[in-house]
């Protein structure tokens, strides 16, 4: 059981490590949100790409790990941009 929980933490660093990157590189292509709704809009357009994706009869996992990347950037953008600074806890 262990092993397998390492595998999963591993996996999530990476998983953000790809979120960021992607976050990084759309806000030098993109502006950030004007509002919430334009955040919203943006971010439900992401989730249905993934969600297509998903549903496929042969889904690729690349591809599907390409939109959740995508959506995860999308989100981590309306956090930064749409929300208040969240308070940290440890």
């Amino acid at each position: 059981m262990g092993h397998e929980a390492n595998y999963k933490v591993d996996g999530a660093k990476t998983g953000i490590r790809l979120i960021e990157n992607e976050y990084r590189r759309a806000r030098d292509k993109f502006p950030p949100f004007n509002s919430a709704h334009e955040g919203l809009a943006v971010l439900w357009e992401e989730f249905e790409e993934l969600k297509a994706e998903v549903f496929k009869k042969d889904a690729s996992k690349m591809a599907m790990l390409s939109e959740a990347i995508q959506v995860g950037a999308m989100a981590l953008a309306f956090i930064a941009e749409c929300c208040e600074e969240p308070a940290l806890e440890d």
